[in-house]
C-alpha cells in the first residue's frame, strides 16, 4: 500500500499546559497526547513510558497522583500544502590502511522540515487565527486594540513547540496510525504574498530539546 501527501496531517502544540497531579479526581483527557515531566511514587502513568516521551492516553484517561507532572500536548490542526520531514546523523572517518576511507554514525541525530500553509483569516472578524498569531508571536509582539480603549500587548515569545505529524489519518477505525511527533524549533518565518497569489506563510523547523518518536496507535472508531 502506498499513499500520497495528502494522508498527511500536520498538528501543532504551542506551549503546552503544565498539569500538576494531586486531586483524586484529576483525570487526564482521554485519548490525548501528554509528555511525562515527572511520575509520582504511587502513579498510575505507564511505566513503560519514558520521562519526556509522549504517550497518548486511554480512552477511559488516566487518574494522576501528587507528584505527577506533565505537559498537555493540545494538537491543534495546521492546515498545510505541504508536510516535510527528514533525519540525519553525521559521520566519523574510521578509515585506516586496512579500511581505508571507512566512516562511521557520529550517533547524533538532527530533524528538520518544512510546514507550508495559506495565511488563514477568521470568517467571521477576518482576524488572524489563533496558531498563525501564535507563529508571528514568537518573532514580534503582538498589540491588540478592541477599538474601545482597551488594549493587550504580547511581547514575542519563545514557548515549547511539538510537533505531530499523522502520516495517515485516513486509517479507518482499529487499523494503526502512525505518527512522527518531535519537539521542535523554529528559526524563521516567510510570508510572501504576491499580488496575484495567495498569502501564504513557510515555517521551516528544526530539531527542539527533547526525543522524537515514530508512535503507533490504533485509530479510534
Amino acid at each position: 500500500m502506498k499513499k500520497s501527501g495528502m494522508s498527511r496531517r500536520a498538528f501543532l502544540a504551542i506551549d503546552p499546559a503544565i498539569i500538576d497531579g494531586g486531586g483524586s479526581t484529576l483525570l487526564t483527557k482521554p485519548n490525548a497526547f501528554y509528555l511525562i515531566i515527572e511520575k509520582a511514587p504511587d502513579t498510575a502513568l505507564p511505566a513503560e513510558v519514558p520521562l519526556n516521551v509522549p504517550f497518548k492516553t486511554p480512552d477511559t484517561g488516566i487518574q494522576l497522583k501528587a507528584g505527577d507532572r506533565l505537559f498537555e500536548l493540545d494538537m491543534e490542526r495546521y492546515c498545510k500544502t505541504n508536510a516535510s520531514f527528514s533525519f540525519a546523523q553525521g559521520t566519523i572517518d574510521a578509515g585506516d590502511d586496512c579500511t581505508p576511507g571507512a566512516k562511521i554514525r557520529d550517533g547524533i541525530t538532527t530533524a528538520s522540515g518544512n510546514l507550508d500553509s495559506f495565511l488563514f483569516f477568521d470568517e467571521a472578524t477576518e482576524q488572524l487565527v489563533d496558531v498563525s498569531k501564535m507563529l508571528l508571536n514568537l518573532f514580534i509582539s503582538t498589540m491588540d486594540d478592541d477599538g474601545q480603549g482597551g488594549y493587550s500587548y504580547n511581547p514575542a515569545s519563545d514557548p515549547r513547540i511539538y510537533l505531530g505529524l499523522c502520516l495517515n489519518e485516513d486509517a479507518k477505525a482499529d487499523n494503526i496510525e502512525n505518527w512522527v511527533i518531535c519537539p521542535i524549533v523554529i528559526p524563521s518565518l516567510d510570508l510572501p504574498g504576491g499580488n496575484t497569489d495567495m498569502q501564504s506563510m513557510s515555517v521551516p523547523w528544526e530539531l527542539g530539546d527533547g526525543i522524537p518518536v515514530l508512535y503507533n496507535v490504533p485509530r479510534a472508531a
